[in-house]
C-alpha cells in the first residue's frame, strides 16, 4: 500500500517553512544567521587586541597608518599633493601620486561620520579595527556570490562561515593588519558577484555597478590587475565556447568602459590600462566583443557563403593589424612592458635573477605545500569536488569558478601573498561539495519518494530507467536498506554516519582556525612573545623600545639609514627621516644602503656622510634567537648591491671557499670587515666569558675578540639586543681617518688621565710655595731647577678613581701624621729652605710643563700606594719637623740665613692661617677635579653599553668608587626569573652571607635588583671587585655597596622642584581603571594634542598608572597642565609635571 503523504495539519511546523510565511522565516533565519557568521568573523580577529594592544602591526600598515593620519589632519586635497621629504632622503617621495588611497579615504570616511554622529573616537582604532569589521562584509559577498553557482540555500551560508574563519584569509585582516588587503578582498569578492549577476542578467545597471566596485578596488590594492585579466579571460572563453550572447556583450562592454574610465582617476595608475601590458588583454577583449557583435549583425544581413567570406577575411585582417600594432607599440615604449613581479609568476627564477629586490621580499617566495593544509585545512580535499561538480551543470557562471580555480591555484603556488586570492573560490567550491552532501544526506524522505530528488538534484520521474528501485535491484543485501529495497547509503544508518563524520570534520576545522588564528596571526611583529618555563607569557618589546628612544634623544631631523624592511616603522613610530623604506621604487637608492651595509668602514663611511646620515639601525636576534635579523638578509643585500656595482660587491667573497656562509671564525675576511657584521657584534663578545660568544641564530661560536668600529659609535643597545644603533662620527677636525684618530686616542689615554689631575697638583705646588715663603725672611733666589719625578701611566688610576681616592686620603688624613716631609718642612738648624713651588707655577704658566707631567712625588706615590696619606695640606703644621729635599732636587742657599729660633717662631704664628689657605686650596682643587672627572666618568659611561649609571638606568646607586664600604651590596641589572636562593649561591663563593633578598613590586614581580649582606667587610670588598660587571644568567650584574637613605624629610613634605616647560606632559597617579572612553573624556577640551601615551606593563599587558602626552608647542603644554591639575578621576587627583626631556626642552626654550 503506498505510504499517505503528511498533511500540514499533522506537522504544524511545516506552516512556518512552506508558502510565503516560509519564505519569510527562510529569509529572516539567513539573516540571523549571516549576522551570527560576520559577528564570529569579526570576534576571531581580535586576540591580538585583547592579548597585546590595539596597535598597528607588521611594516606597511605603519605608513598607511602614517598617511591616514596625514588625511584626517591636513584634509583631502593636501593628501592627494602630499609630498613627504621625511622618506627617501634627499630625494623625498610624491606620496599623493604613489599610493592607492582606497585604504586611507575608507578609514577617514569613517572617522568623519563618526565625528558627524558625535561618537568621540581615536583614528588608530578605526584604522586597528578596520581589517576586523570588513571581513564580516566578506561573509556576507560569499554568501551572495556562492547563492548565484549554486540553488542550495545552504551553499551560500557555508561559504559565508568558511570564509570568515578561514586562516588563508584572516593572516591578512587580524586587528591591527591595517593594510590594502583588509578591504581589498571584500571587494574582490563582491566584485565578482556583482559580474556574474550582471552577465546571468544582461543590465547595464549591474554592468555599471561592476564598474563602480571594480574602480573602488583599483583605489585599494595593486592586486586589481588579477580583476582586470580574469573578468576578459571569463568572456573569452564563453565566446570561444560559442556561448556570447547580448547579455554578455551589454555587462563586458558597460564594464570595461565605467571600470577603465573609473581606474584612471587614481593618479598611481594613470594611463595603465591603456598603455601597460598588464591590460591590454582586457583590452583586446573588448575589441574582439565589438568585432563577434558585429559578426552577429551581419550574420543576419548577409546570406551564408557571403558571409563566411567577409568573416573570415575581417578576421584575419583585424587580427594581423592588431597583433602588428601591439608589437610595434611595445618596442616604440608606448605600450609598457610586463613588470618584473609579473614576469616572476611565470618564471619563478626570474626575479632572483634579474630583480633580486623582489626574491628578496618573503611575500614573494615560493608557496609550500604545508602551507596549503595550514592555511585551508580540511577545504583542500572539498576544493576539486566543488570544481567537479561545476562540470556537471556548466553555466556560465561555473566556467567562471572553473577559471577562476585553475588560474588562482596556479598563483598560490609560485607565491605565498596570492594564497589571498585563492581563499575565496576555495571557500567558494568547497561550500558547493559540502552542500551537496548536507542536502543529500539530510532529508528525512527516502529517495524512492515521487516527490524526492535524487542525488543530481533531477525527480525521480526524469530517470530513463523507471523505478529507482528496480534499477538497484541487483545489488548485493549488503548494500540495501533493510527498510525498502533502496542503496544501503540512503539507510538511516548511513546517514548518521556520513552526517556524523561531517560534523566532526567541522568541528575540527572551527579548533584548527582558532588555533591559527591565536598562535600565528595575532602577534603583531613590532611586539615579539615567548612562554617562559612556568607557562606565562614573556613580552619582548624592543622594536618600540628602540623606536622610542630614537623618538625621545634625537633630533626630530636626524637620518636614520636602515634596511628597507623598517623604514616604515621608523617614519610611524620613531618619526625621523628614512634613507630607503618599503615602498621600494628605487632600486639604486636600495642598492646604496646595500653596498654600505656590506662594504669595508673606509667604503661605508663616505657613503653615510654624503647622504647626510646621522644612525644607523640594524636587528640582531643572536642573543636571543630571533631569526629575522639582518645577519640572515644580508645576503640579499649584498646581491642587490651587486647588481648596481658588480664590480665592486661580489656575493662569492662572502662565502667561504666551501660555499659556507659562517660568521664565526671561518667566515671570510670580506664579511668579517663588512659594516653590517661589526655593528651586529660589536661589544656582543663582552657578554660572555672569554671565548665562549654564541650566535643562538646561526648556532656559531664566534671569534674571542670581537670586531671594533672606528667611524661609528654605539648609542642605544634594546633590552634584548634585538635592536642597536649606532651615531656615525662626524669628521676629524685634523682631518685624520677614524681608524687613525682612534689609535691616538687609544695611545693618549693616560694622558687624558694625568690631566684631570692638574689642578689638584698646581695647588699643591702653591702651597708649598707658601709654606715656604712664610717660614724665610726673603724669598730664594737661587732655586733649583723643577724636575717632574714620575709619568701617570695607563697602569695607574684613572682620574676617576683618583678623585675618589683623594676624598679618602683627605678623610685620612685628618686622623694621622706623617709619611712623606714636604718643602716647608725644613730643618731650622742654619739649614736652608728649599722649594720648587714658584719654578712650578712659572713653568706651568709658559707652558712648559704639560699635562703628562704635573705629577709630584707626592701624588705619584699616592696613586701607587691608594691608602698611604701624601701629607699636602698637614705639612705646615709640622714645620717643626725635619725634612729632607725632595727626590732628584738640590739644595740652593738664600741670600739670608735666620736663626732656627726665629723661623720656628714666625711659622707658628702663621700654621694656624697657613693651615687654613690649605685646607680651602685643597677643597676648591677637589671640586675643579671632581667636575673634570665627573665629566670624563660621563663620557666613558654613555659610551658603555653595560653601565647602568642613574642617568640611563633611572636613578639606580652610583658606582662604588664613591660609595663608603658597607657590608650590604647593592645588586643590579639581574634577569628578571633570578630569585634569592640564586643569588645567595652565586655570591657565597666570595665570603659567608648572613641575608639576601630580591627586591618585588606590589604583584610580587622581580624589579630586576636585590641586595646581599656579608658577615665580613673584606668578603663585601671582594665581592664588588670580582662580580661587579660579571655575568650572572646572560646579563652583566652592577655590584655596589649599598647606601642608606638618610636626611629624608617626612613625608608629604618634600619640596619638588618642577621640570622646565616643555611639549610634553606627564600624567601620574591616574587610576588603573581608566579606559580608553575616560582618556578621551579627560583630553575632550584641550587642544593642540599631537599623541597621548599610556604606559603598559611589558608582562601583564596593563597600564602602569601613567601617562605622557605631546602637543604642538609649550604654551598649549601650559593649558594643558592647568587644565588637568584640577581633574580627579576616579577619585585619584591627577599628578601633572612636564616631561624631563633635554631636546624638546631646548626646543621650546
Amino acid at each position: 500500500m503506498a505510504a499517505t503523504k503528511p498533511s500540514d495539519s499533522d506537522n504544524p511546523a511545516a506552516f512556518f517553512f512552506q508558502g510565503e510565511t516560509g519564505r519569510n522565516t527562510r529569509g529572516l533565519l539567513r539573516l540571523i544567521i549571516l549576522c551570527t557568521i560576520a559577528a564570529a568573523a569579526v570576534a576571531s580577529r581580535l586576540f591580538s587586541v585583547i592579548r597585546f594592544e590595539s596597535i598597528i602591526h607588521e611594516f606597511d600598515p605603519w605608513f598607511n597608518f602614517r598617511a591616514t593620519k596625514y588625511l584626517v589632519n591636513h584634509g583631502f586635497h593636501a593628501f592627494w599633493d602630499w609630498f613627504d621629504d621625511r622618506t627617501w632622503h634627499p630625494l623625498g617621495r610624491v606620496t599623493g601620486g604613489t599610493l592607492y588611497p582606497g585604504l586611507m579615504v575608507t578609514s577617514g570616511t569613517i572617522y568623519h561620520v563618526l565625528r558627524f554622529l558625535t561618537l568621540p573616537v581615536d583614528i588608530r582604532n578605526i584604522c586597528v579595527l578596520l581589517a576586523p569589521g570588513f571581513s564580516g562584509l566578506t561573509a556576507f559577498a560569499s554568501y551572495l556570490f556562492t547563492s548565484e553557482m549554486s540553488d542550495s540555500p545552504s551553499a551560500g551560508l557555508l561559504a559565508a562561515i568558511f570564509m570568515g574563519i578561514a586562516p588563508g584569509y584572516i593572516s591578512r585582516s587580524v586587528a591591527g593588519s591595517y593594510d590594502n588587503e583588509a578591504i581589498a578582498i571584500f571587494l574582490l569578492v563582491f566584485t565578482f558577484y556583482l559580474w556574474i549577476k550582471a552577465v546571468k542578467l544582461g543590465s547595464i545597471m549591474w554592468g555599471a555597478l561592476t564598474a563602480l566596485f571594480y574602480g573602488y578596488m583599483v583605489s585599494a590594492w595593486g592586486g586589481y590587475v588579477f580583476i582586470t585579466n580574469l573578468l576578459p579571460l571569463h568572456a573569452f572563453v564563453l565566446t570561444c565556447m560559442g556561448r556570447f550572447s547580448p547579455r554578455l556583450y551589454v555587462s563586458y562592454t558597460t564594464w570595461y568602459a565605467l571600470g577603465t574610465l573609473a581606474s584612471m582617476q587614481i593618479p598611481f595608475v594613470g594611463f595603465l590600462p591603456i598603455r601597460s601590458s598588464d591590460h591590454m588583454a582586457a583590452l583586446g577583449v573588448f575589441g574582439l566583443m565589438q568585432l563577434v557583435g558585429a559578426a552577429e549583425w551581419l550574420r543576419s544581413q548577409l546570406p551564408s557563403k557571403q558571409f563566411q567570406t567577409v568573416i573570415r577575411a575581417a578576421v584575419l585582417l583585424i587580427f594581423a593589424g592588431a597583433f602588428g600594432a601591439l608589437v610595434l607599440l611595445t618596442v616604440s615604449g608606448v605600450v609598457a612592458p610586463w613588470s618584473g613581479r609579473f614576469y616572476s609568476l611565470w618564471d619563478t627564477g626570474y626575479a632572483k635573477i634579474h630583480i633580486p629586490i623582489i626574491a628578496s621580499v618573503s611575500e614573494h617566495q615560493p608557496t609550500a605545500w604545508p602551507a596549503f593544509f595550514f592555511d585551508l585545512n580540511m577545504l583542500i580535499w572539498l576544493f576539486p569536488a566543488g570544481v567537479y561538480m561545476c562540470f556537471r551543470n556548466l553555466k556560465d557562471e561555473q566556467v567562471f569558478i572553473v577559471i577562476y580555480a585553475v588560474l588562482a591555484s596556479y598563483f598560490a603556488g609560485v607565491m605565498v601573498r596570492l594564497m589571498l586570492t585563492l581563499t575565496p573560490v576555495v571557500c567558494v567550491a568547497a561550500a558547493m561539495a559540502l552542500s551537496q552532501i548536507l542536502d543529500t544526506f539530510l532529508v528525512a524522505s527516502s529517495p524512492n519518494e515521487g516527490s524526492s530528488p535524487q542525488a543530481n538534484g533531477t525527480p525521480p520521474s526524469a530517470n530513463a530507467n523507471g523505478n529507482l528501485a528496480d534499477k538497484f535491484s541487483a545489488l548485493p543485501d549488503t548494500l540495501r536498506s533493510t527498510k525498502s529495497p533502496l542503496v544501503g547509503i540512503y539507510s538511516y544508518l548511513s546517514k548518521s554516519l556520513i552526517t556524523g563524520a561531517i560534523t566532526s570534520y567541522l568541528l575540527l576545522f572551527v579548533l584548527h582556525c582558532t588555533w591559527v588564528t591565536s598562535n600565528a596571526y595575532s602577534s603583531p611583529s613590532v611586539v615579539l612573545a615567548s612562554r617562559l618555563p612556568d607557562g606565562s607569557q614573556h613580552i619582548i618589546d624592543d622594536y618600540r623600545e628602540a623606536y622610542y628612544w630614537l623618538r625621545q634623544n634625537t633630533p626630530e631631523t636626524a637620518k636614520i639609514m636602515s634596511w628597507w624592511d623598517y623604514g616604515y616603522q621608523i617614519g610611524g613610530m620613531a618619526d625621523r627621516p628614512t634613507l630607503v623604506d618599503n615602498n621600494t621604487w628605487n632600486n639604486t637608492h636600495i642598492a646604496t644602503v646595500g653596498k654600505a651595509m656590506s662594504s669595508r668602514e673606509e667604503v661605508s663611511y663616505p657613503i653615510m656622510k654624503q647622504h647626510e646620515v646621522d644612525y644607523v639601525l640594524v636587528v640582531f636576534g643572536g642573543l636571543l634567537g630571533y631569526s629575522g635579523d639582518d645577519i640572515n638578509k644580508f645576503l640579499w643585500m649584498v646581491r642587490i648591491a651587486e647588481g648596481i656595482w658588480p664590480d665592486e660587491i661580489n656575493e662569492r667573497d662572502y662565502f667561504t671557499p666551501r660555499g659556507e656562509y659562517r660568521v664565526d671564525d671561518q667566515a671570510t675576511p670580506t664579511m668579517r670587515n663588512s659594516l653590517m657584521y661589526k655593528m651586529s657584534y660589536y661589544n656582543y663578545d663582552k657578554l660572555f666569558p672569554g671565548g665562549q660568544a654564541m650566535d643562538r641564530v646561526r648556532g656559531s661560536r664566534l671569534p674571542a675578540e670581537g670586531p671594533q668600529l672606528n667611524s661609528l659609535e654605539e648609542a642605544f643597545t634594546s633590552e634584548n639586543w634585538i635592536i642597536r644603533i649606532f651615531k656615525v662620527k662626524d669628521y676629524d677636525n685634523l682631518g685624520r681617518s677614524h681608524q687613525e684618530a682612534s689609535a691616538f686616542e687609544k695611545g693618549n689615554k693616560r694622558k687624558k688621565a694625568a690631566g684631570s689631575l692638574q689642578k689638584l697638583t698646581l695647588y699643591r705646588h702653591l702651597l708649598r710655595r707658601a709654606a715656604a715663603r712664610s717660614l724665610t725672611a726673603q724669598p730664594s733666589r737661587s732655586i733649583a731647577s723643577y724636575r717632574p719625578v714620575c709619568r701617570v701611566t695607563a697602569s695607574q688610576p684613572t682620574s676617576y678613581r683618583a678623585f675618589h681616592q683623594s676624598r679618602i686620603w683627605r678623610a685620612e688624613g685628618e686622623q694621622k701624621k706623617g709619611g712623606e716631609a714636604s718643602p716647608a718642612e725644613a730643618s731650622t738648624s742654619g739649614e736652608t729652605v728649599t722649594t720648587e713651588a714658584t719654578q712650578a707655577e712659572e713653568s706651568i704658566k709658559e707652558g712648559d710643563i704639560k699635562e703628562e707631567s704635573i705629577a709630584t712625588p707626592d701624588v705619584a706615590d699616592a696613586a701607587q700606594k691608594p691608602h698611604q696619606e701624601p701629607a699636602s695640606h698637614d705639612a705646615v703644621s709640622e714645620a717643626s719637623g725635619t725634612t729632607s729635599a725632595p727626590l732628584g732636587q738640590t739644595e740652593a742657599p738664600t741670600e739670608t740665613e735666620q736663626p732656627a729660633e726665629s723661623i720656628k717662631e714666625k711659622a707658628q704664628d702663621l700654621a694656624s692661617s697657613a693651615a687654613q689657605t690649605a685646607q680651602e686650596a685643597t677643597s676648591s682643587a677637589a671640586q675643579d677635579v671632581s667636575s673634570a672627572a665627573s665629566s670624563t666618568a660621563e663620557k666613558a659611561r654613555q659610551s658603555n653599553p653595560f653601565d647602568k649609571t642613574p642617568s640611563q638606568s633611572g636613578g639606580r646607586p652610583q658606582s662604588s668608587a664613591s660609595r663608603s664600604p658597607s657590608r650590604i651590596l647593592y645588586i643590579g641589572n639581574l634577569f628578571f626569573e633570578v630569585t634569592a636562593p640564586e643569588l645567595e649561591k652565586e655570591f657565597s663563593k666570595i665570603g659567608d652571607i648572613t641575608n639576601s633578598r630580591i627586591v618585588v613590586d606590589s604583584r610580587g614581580l622581580s624589579k630586576g635588583f636585590g641586595y646581599v649582606e656579608f658577615a665580613t667587610q673584606a668578603a663585601a670588598d671582594r665581592a664588588v671587585r670580582q662580580l661587579d660587571q660579571k655575568v650572572f644568567q646572560g646579563r652583566r650584574m652592577a655590584v655596589q655597596y649599598h647606601i642608606p637613605k638618610t636626611g629624608i624629610s617626612p613625608r608629604g613634605q618634600i619640596s619638588k622642584q618642577l621640570n622646565t616647560p616643555s611639549k610634553t606632559l606627564f600624567i601620574g597617579n591616574m587610576s588603573y581603571q581608566m579606559s580608553d572612553r575616560d582618556l578621551n573624556d579627560l583630553f575632550r577640551e584641550i587642544r593642540n594634542v599631537l599623541d597621548v601615551r599610556v604606559a603598559i606593563d611589558r608582562r601583564s599587558g596593563q597600564p602602569r598608572g601613567f601617562a605622557h602626552a605631546d602637543f604642538i608647542d609649550v604654551a598649549s603644554a601650559e593649558k594643558a597642565k592647568a587644565h588637568l591639575e584640577k581633574k580627579v578621576v576616579y577619585g585619584r587627583p591627577l599628578k601633572v609635571d612636564y616631561s624631563r626631556d633635554s631636546y624638546r626642552s631646548k626646543g621650546a626654550s
